[in-house]
């Protein structure tokens, strides 16, 4: 069967705004290396945050800080000696920026028309696996043998074995820098007009795209609101209003809810083969997550979103929890049913729906073999996963690497998507240097089906 997407995309790095009324936001991550460094200074910026008073400063921040405290924007506290978490119901108010970040109208706009093109080409491009995925990350894996490595072990084994889902839910999260074009001369004594210039002409690069675990959708979702209660107060921001809506968590809550509601959509068909009962208390989202995990707060947002706005009950398990206690379900001879992954919860028995990372996804998570044998339990499943172990390969930094090269990109576009990923303006840069500007994600997207 053909395979299926179900995905959400968004920004996570909280507000920002544009000089003269645009917004949104920027991570500040290292440029690529062939890229060409821009010279441009912020001088907006500074000027935008040198507007308060040292005094009206600290008011900010402590009416921040208690916005923070009081809207639940806080991580679990780590002892500062050791890095070790001080407890499961510790807290300590998460990092935050005082004031939003700016952005140029025509960035924020070309995030946006590459949104959905973008993420068909990581869908494509995930769904080759035999065809170019495996051979593109094979040289990572023969050098990261006990990660990359098992990784690969895992897709072949879910590709011999044969897959009995053919949905994936694709939670993206795109990291950016914004490119400025240097200065060949006059940097030093170049004018205000000649900055903003080239900064209304800088453009977004994606520094990463992040396949699993994309995290802080909940948190920076109330970053936002905490921009615009300061705004309001008549906080030095763009002081025109005009910061928008950030709607990550509520997205995200949705992706997942779609998600379930299409495998019980499943599960029904597969049940009406069935004479006998039903021996499921209850269909769940499971969060895989790590032990002592300390960004808690934004996960358990997601959570409760879920059950307020969809009726969907989520439950947390680590790898180990779920090697050692989840089993597949009898199906009485249905693929699908024999593959359900069924988990004791107190005294009820559920059934995994929908599998979503929050842990996996870096070698400290599988500190044994048993934390292996949970994900390879989960992927054989019938469950929806979030993501597959293929979507996981694709997200790996070899990927990105290879995506740079020359033309690569190109055989996963269609028509229409190469205009919007190889614009007129870009031909000034060399062939690699254009692959590298990889096109950001929107910072919100409907839910997207797509097929293979």
């Amino acid at each position: 069967a053909p395979m299926k997407l179900l995905a959400c995309s968004f920004l996570f790095t909280g507000a920002a705004a544009f000089a003269s009324g645009t917004v949104h936001s920027i991570d500040s991550n290292q440029r690529p290396s062939t890229v060409r460094p821009s010279t441009f200074k912020n001088t907006i910026d500074t000027k935008m945050a040198s507007k308060a008073s040292q005094e009206e400063e600290e008011a900010l921040v402590q009416t921040a800080s208690s916005y923070c405290a009081s809207n639940g924007i806080l991580m679990g506290a780590r002892d500062k000696s050791t890095n070790q978490p001080l407890g499961a119901n510790i807290y300590e108010p998460a990092p935050f920026s005082l004031h939003p970040t700016l952005l140029p109208r025509v960035a924020f706009d070309k995030a946006y028309e590459m949104a959905v093109p973008f993420n068909n080409v990581v869908h494509r491009a995930a769904s080759k696996y035999e065809g170019w995925l495996r051979s593109a990350v094979k040289t990572a894996a023969e050098g990261d043998r006990d990660f990359t490595g098992k990784m690969l072990v895992l897709a072949d084994e879910v590709v011999k074995k044969g897959r009995v889902q053919n949905v994936v839910l694709g939670i993206l999260r795109s990291d950016y820098m914004l490119h400025c074009e240097s200065k060949t001369s006059g940097d030093d004594g170049e004018g205000e007009a000649d900055q903003k210039r080239q900064f209304d002409s800088a453009i977004p690069l994606q520094v990463e795209l992040n396949t699993i675990a994309s995290s802080f959708g909940c948190l920076s979702s109330k970053i936002t609101r905490m921009h615009q209660h300061l705004e309001s107060l008549g906080g030095p921001t763009t002081g025109q209003g005009s910061l928008a809506d950030n709607g990550a968590a509520e997205g995200v809550a949705e992706g997942l809810a779609m998600a379930l509601k299409e495998y019980q959509r499943q599960r029904e068909e597969h049940s009406i083969k069935r004479d006998d009962a039903d021996d499921v208390d209850e269909v769940v989202v499971v969060m895989v997550v790590q032990p002592g995990e300390t960004n808690s707060v934004d996960q358990r947002d997601l959570e409760f979103l879920l059950q307020q706005k969809h009726g969907v009950r989520l439950i947390r398990r680590s790898l180990n929890e779920l090697a050692t206690a989840a089993s597949m379900n009898n199906g009485d001879g249905d693929d699908f049913l024999e593959r359900e992954l069924i988990i004791p919860d107190g005294d009820k028995t559920v059934a995994a729906g929908v599998v979503y990372y929050r842990a996996g996804y870096t070698p400290n998570d599988y500190p044994t073999d048993t934390e292996w044998q949970g994900r390879g339990k989960v992927e054989h499943s019938a469950a929806i996963k979030c993501p597959d172990i293929m979507y996981h390969v694709f997200g790996s930094k070899k990927i990105q690497q290879v995506l740079a090269e020359p033309n690569v990109l190109r055989q996963f576009c269609e028509s229409d998507e190469e205009e919007i990923f190889y614009p007129p303006r870009l031909l000034v840069y060399t062939p690699l240097e254009r692959e590298m500007i990889l096109p950001p994600l929107r910072p919100l997207l409907p839910i997207l089906m797509a097929t293979y």
